[in-house]
Order: structure tokens, then sequence, then C-alpha cells
């Protein structure tokens, strides 16, 4: 290659390459990323750079009209809490909340002047969503001054299943660690946050009808035997994951990976007894956790032979 030459897509084809009509594509060229002056993950639909920056000290933000922008306050304030930023509520530079029912859901329309930011969305996640955006076009420099980069973005997202599992029946994960996961996810923008609840090491999910499933002799030693989830933790987790537009899935896997379940209630879920408990467990799971918090759940039924 030239020294000096920088390659553009077009010229990558060639008389003597495979057939890659079925090669993966990539949206944007390595030309188009290396040129952003600020590298936004994932990078938006369209944005067009000013190639201008601002300095911010102070911002204050004009809320949504006759909405409950509740979520929308609270990550308002802690970007600023994150980046140093004075909060105020007067003339200073101004982030305003515009509602437009021809957005696409989930989608937002941003631009970034030197008079303020205006977002326009039509829902509470294309807004919220357009916030994390503004975190990555703040820039830290060395001598502590926060830069914000001038642009105009249009985004909606490319999947609207943006997923992440963990598995907490093998490895018991805090709450803490949990919402910090949570916390990340939504910075990119991830909307589903798949919980594995039960496997073959241990049950987490308490059980009012059938104590016996948490009980720490009913777990394998070397997996946190007896740590579990409350119903109030569930639910605690389901809201705080819904403040951050994440949607939880818990999993009840069945009737593989069941062997902590054996263990407990000596039989096996297949079997009549193991059905009559589990309809008693969901539906002990659904009064708890009702179809508003969890709109749906994982049933597992994988890597199973019943004989």
């Amino acid at each position: 290659m030239i020294s000096g030459y920088k390659a553009m897509p077009q010229d990558i084809a060639s008389s003597n390459a495979p057939d890659n009509s079925k090669a993966f594509h990539s949206k944007f060229s390595s030309y188009e990323l290396d040129e952003d002056p600020v590298k936004l993950i994932p990078r938006p639909q369209t944005i067009r750079w000013e190639h201008k920056h601002i300095e911010i000290t102070a911002i204050s933000f004009i809320p949504l009209n006759n909405t409950d922008s509740h979520v929308l306050d609270k990550e308002v304030t802690q970007i600023c809490k994150d980046y140093r930023i004075v909060l105020k509520q007067d003339n200073s530079y101004r982030i305003a909340f515009l509602t437009d029912k021809n957005v696409l859901p989930e989608g937002y329309i941003m631009e970034v002047t030197k008079k303020g930011i205006n977002i326009k969305a039509s829902t509470e996640s294309g807004h919220y969503y357009a916030l994390q955006t503004l975190r990555q076009l703040l820039r830290q420099k060395s001598d502590g001054v926060l830069q914000l980069e001038l642009c105009r973005i249009e985004d909606h997202p490319a999947f609207p299943i943006r997923g992440y599992m963990i598995d907490v029946g093998r490895n018991f994960q805090t709450m803490a660690s949990l919402k910090k996961q949570l916390d990340i996810m939504s910075k990119y923008k991830l909307n589903t946050f798949h919980w594995h609840l039960t496997d073959r090491p241990a049950w987490r999910i308490e059980s009012k009808a059938y104590p016996q499933l948490v009980a720490p002799e009913n777990h394998r030693p070397t997996r946190d035997p007896g740590k579990y989830y409350t119903y109030n933790d569930i639910r605690e987790l389901i809201s705080y994951a819904r403040e951050r537009q994440i949607t939880i899935i818990p999993e009840i896997d069945m009737p593989g990976h069941s062997d902590s379940f054996v263990q407990a209630m000596g039989f096996r879920m297949e079997s009549n007894e193991g059905m009559n408990a589990l309809k008693t467990v969901l539906n002990e799971f659904f009064s708890e956790i009702p179809k508003e918090m969890a709109p749906m759940i994982h049933i597992g039924s994988d890597e199973i032979r019943i004989r």
C-alpha cells in the first residue's frame, strides 16, 4: 500500500476475490469510524459532526410537558454528579426534552449546539438512550476541562431485543453486583436481562411452599449453598432495571438442570409429583411477581432427554 494512502470501501473490491455475496458487511467503514471525533458505542444510525466543541461547567434542563419525567430527572442529575457538572434551573446551557410521535420507539433525534441540547423522542426510552449517548459525547481533558462535541444525531436500535444473560443458579451474585451490571448495560442501550435463577447447583428463588429448595444442604457445596433472592429482592431488581429501560426475564429451568430440585424434593421434575410441585412454584412466583413486572419468563427446557 502506498504510504499515506487510506483505503476506502470501494478500494477493497478485486476481480480475483472470492464470491462474498454471503459475507458479513459492516454497516460503517473503518474510514468512517476513524474520522469520528468521538467513538460512540453503539454507533448511531446517522451522525453529522460539526467538528467543534464547547466547554461545559453547568447545565439546566426542561422536563417533558405533562409527563412524569422522574426517570429522566434522575439520569440528568446522575450525569451531572458523574461529570461534576453544576445542575441549575436558570438560563444555563440547557437540555430540552421534546415529544415527537414521528420518532421510532426507542429512537431519538439529538441536536447538540452552542446554545443547548434538544432531544426529540416518542418514548421515555428514546429520551433515556439519548442521555446515554450524551454521556459519551462528554470528554474530560487532562487539565480537568469538560468538553462537549457539537453534532446532530438520529438514532434507533437495529434490534428489538439487545440482551445479556447471567446464571446465578451456578454462581450467586449479590444485589449490588447485579445492579452494577444493569448500570453498565444501560449505558450501551441493552434492554433485556435474562436472569437464570435456577440450575443444577442451586435454587435461588425464595419458596414459601417449599423452603427446602433454598436450604444449604440441598445446594452444591462449592456453589454458594443457601444463598438466594427473596421476592422483595426480585421486585427491587426489576424496578431498578425498569428505570434503566431494561426488562428482566427470569428463568426457572425445567425439567433439565434440576439436581438441586431433586435433592430438595425427593422426586424428579418430570414425575407426576414434580409437575404438581412446579405448578405450585410457578403460581407462587406469579402471585409475587405480577405480569406487569415480568411480562415474560423463561422455563429452560434445553439439554434434556426424558425416557
